[in-house]
């Protein structure tokens, strides 16, 4: 797996330059390629260099998509997971917690991204010893897993957005990270969290 990655590296970031040159700095597409190229990073290790990509995924997604669409929200759930590899811990609660409360609020509190951001903030508060809190988040995905959170069962597929003009094979290309660390994240097609 760790030859796929080296191998992946150089093509995203061709990618990235090109689409920098073609489309611009803020294009959705461009920004799509500087998260799959932190993804990337993250997955080999290489945390200080994914930061600066993530961010500015982050910022251009807020800036051109606004803060509740769901690519927004999974930049922010991203960032949070790597802060919190590098130890950033304040902000990357903050940041865990938003990615939460912005997918509760989009997509509803039963949908598979919402309650792995959710997972990932009671991984997170556990760590720093809010076992209360942790206790508390880890509580509402099991009622969300079984049912019982608010919302209708509508709410387990995303809204469509509006301006959203990819079809699904597109989609289907978009990486993201599941996990703490995500060692597959460039070996297929993923999609976004």
């Amino acid at each position: 797996a760790r030859g796929q990655l080296d191998e992946a590296e150089p093509l995203l970031r061709r990618a990235l330059e090109r689409r920098e040159l073609v489309l611009g700095q803020d294009h959705p597409d461009t920004l799509l390629s500087c998260n799959n190229l932190g993804v990337l990073l993250k997955a080999k290790g290489q945390h200080d260099a994914a930061e600066p990509l993530y961010r500015r995924a982050l910022e251009g997604r807020e800036a051109s998509l606004g803060e509740a669409h769901p690519h927004t929200l999974a930049s922010v759930n991203n960032l949070g997971m790597l802060l919190q590899a590098l130890g950033k811990l304040d902000e990357a609660e903050a940041l865990l917690k938003r990615a939460v409360d912005g997918r509760e609020e989009s997509l509803g509190p039963r949908h598979p991204d919402t309650l792995q951001s959710l997972h990932h903030l009671a991984a997170l508060l556990q760590a720093r010893g809010k076992f209360d809190e942790a206790s508390d988040a880890l509580k509402h995905r099991r009622r969300a897993l079984a049912g019982g959170a608010s919302g209708s069962a509508s709410r387990l597929v995303p809204r469509p957005v509006a301006g959203e003009s990819r079809s699904v094979s597109q989609r289907s290309s978009v990486v993201s990270e599941t996990a703490p660390s995500a060692p597959t994240a460039a070996a297929g097609p993923a999609r976004e969290t």
